[in-house]
């Protein structure tokens, strides 16, 4: 950092930076079973999501078994070759790149291949993808085109999170994918009063439903539907202790369609009838 003194006597602590991002291509693809791509390589970076299937990836005279979920980030100017040796379609997401930062950022010698495994941060980067590529493959090229900032955005988190310099450690990840949970939890206690599916959940936060409930569990131990059927049995058997309402004026104000259903759910949860808690 350059610590500059000006003349209002103010001192300043200021980087000069020139941070570059440039797309240089955009691209899913589908090969059928037997397809063999042909030997080339770049004069940029290529992030790689593969999507669906798996098969052969030959980078840097080596092989390697590739499948679905996997990230690949190659270098400029590598030669590379995809092969579908498996029965059914792959399908892959590619984002070819450019980047420049000043002051420099050097990308780890040592990355794992694929990269981003086995971390929370790398489980994010690839549910975005993932939502992404499903999307491109439903509504094709206009997803491309309206998704480029979001794009660049996961570029920018693949680079920091490669950076040799360790920006973003594991409890750092840890620490932003907690806060996310802590939003989708604090959007089901306001809207205990009905039933929500997991994909209104996931959708405010741009996320796959598939990614979401993974995420939820892993850090929750319970699934998103799980933990809001636990929330409307809390809230359902300290109103029945407080004894303000009646059980038929609870399980409406907690949504639910009929008495007897709420009954049941909260016999299946606490091992008693309501009416336990009622009296007691």
């Amino acid at each position: 950092m350059l610590i500059k003194k000006h003349n209002d006597r103010a001192e300043r602590i200021q980087l000069e930076v020139e941070d570059q991002i440039r797309l240089e291509l955009l691209g899913f693809v589908t090969c059928p079973s037997g397809w063999k791509g042909n030997v080339h390589s770049h004069p940029f970076w290529e992030l790689i999501y593969i999507n669906k299937g798996q098969g052969i990836f030959y980078y840097e005279k080596k092989k390697y078994i590739f499948q679905s979920n996997n990230i690949y980030l190659l270098k400029p100017y590598k030669e590379h070759q995809f092969v579908n040796n498996g029965e059914e379609e792959i399908e892959t997401l590619y984002v070819g790149f450019s980047f420049d930062f000043r002051p420099s950022k050097i990308l780890k010698n040592n990355q794992s291949f694929p990269i981003l495994q086995g971390v929370l941060e790398g489980d994010m980067i690839k549910g975005e993808l993932r939502e992404i590529a499903n999307l491109v493959q439903k509504h094709k090229s206009d997803v491309l085109i309206k998704r480029r900032n979001q794009i660049i955005e996961l570029l920018v988190k693949v680079i920091n999170f490669l950076n040799s310099n360790d920006e973003f450690p594991v409890k750092a990840q840890n620490i932003r994918l907690n806060i996310l949970v802590d939003k989708v939890k604090r959007y089901l206690s306001q809207n205990i009063n009905r039933d929500i599916c997991i994909n209104e959940v996931a959708q405010p936060f741009y996320l796959s439903p598939h990614y979401l409930g993974d995420i939820f569990k892993q850090i929750t131990g319970m699934s998103l539907k799980r933990y809001h059927n636990s929330l409307k049995m809390t809230k359902a058997a300290k109103l029945l202790k407080e004894g303000t309402l009646n059980i038929s004026q609870i399980a409406e104000e907690l949504g639910f369609e009929t008495l007897h259903y709420f009954s049941r759910r909260f016999k299946k949860f606490y091992g008693v009838a309501p009416s336990y808690f009622h009296q007691t």
